[in-house]
């Protein structure tokens, strides 16, 4: 019986153990709910989608910088959340603590991931430009570009060598992969009258997930083909002036071979599943 409650601790601790999609939805349900009545009762004349957003980032992703690329929540939202469980014995504010979650196609997804990147289309109202880049696959790829900073060799070496990270490993991973492809899909859904829950739903239980990659490309790339990916998503990345200030917080300012590798490399992984 030890042996067998050991080996549980150890896979809870290896995160094998993961929340599902399924027990997700109920409490992010009844998040919006509470929100709707923390607008009515503050009398609040912040958008809703912005509180949404705005709450279920806020534990993981609360720095200066994100408040600033996504735009900060009233300080009394939260506590008005853990006041609401608590009168009614709900756990809407478990949203704010997901982290990886496992979706339906038992892939793995980034909860608070994939909110702070809609969070940063929403806070620009642009899918192609804005903090939308920073919050979602830009900063990613910079990420990428850091992973193998250290790696040595001409162009063509590191994209092989960053081909190796894409969806696999190091900071984009496939659950943050996902969490970047299916934000602006997810946002561009999101009208006055209807809901995030509903939404999330009705994509991960049903097929359209299925065509994340070509849908993420028609939105975030307006007009590229397979062909073009490569530039048309690296002058993107290394054109916004936000990607720029975070490259040189990354110390990649000196790397330009190591950017370029890892966005042709995630220009590539795209380009095949077209």
């Amino acid at each position: 019986m030890k042996i067998i409650a050991l080996l549980a601790l150890s896979l809870c601790i290896q995160g094998i153990f993961l929340v599902t999609l399924e027990e997700v939805l109920p409490n992010l349900q009844v998040l919006e709910k509470y929100i709707k009545e923390y607008k009515t009762a503050k009398k609040s004349r912040v958008a809703l989608d912005h509180l949404v957003l705005g709450y279920v980032r806020s534990e993981k992703y609360n720095s200066m910088a994100f408040d600033y690329a996504c735009g900060s929540i009233p300080k009394d939202l939260v506590s008005f959340i853990a006041n609401k469980d608590k009168e009614k014995g709900t756990k809407a504010q478990q949203c704010r603590k997901y982290g990886e979650i496992v979706l339906p196609s038992k892939e793995k997804m980034k909860f608070a991931h994939m909110f702070v990147t809609m969070n940063g289309i929403e806070n620009k109202k642009s899918f192609t430009g804005g903090f939308s880049i920073l919050t979602g696959w830009g900063g990613d790829t910079i990420q990428l570009a850091n992973d193998i900073k250290n790696s040595n060799g001409d162009l063509n070496t590191l994209i092989l060598e960053a081909s190796k990270f894409v969806g696999k490993k190091g900071k984009f991973v496939e659950s943050s992969l996902i969490s970047d492809l299916d934000a602006p899909i997810i946002y561009k859904k999101k009208t006055s009258s209807n809901n995030f829950h509903d939404i999330i739903k009705s994509y991960y239980t049903g097929t359209e997930w299925k065509n994340r990659y070509k849908n993420f490309v028609k939105i975030t790339f307006p007009g590229a083909t397979k062909e073009n990916l490569r530039e048309v998503l690296y002058k993107k990345l290394i054109g916004d002036s936000w990607i720029k200030m975070f490259i040189g917080r990354r110390g990649l300012s000196g790397h330009k071979t190591h950017v370029r590798a890892a966005a042709y490399a995630f220009a590539d992984y795209l380009a095949k599943r077209l």
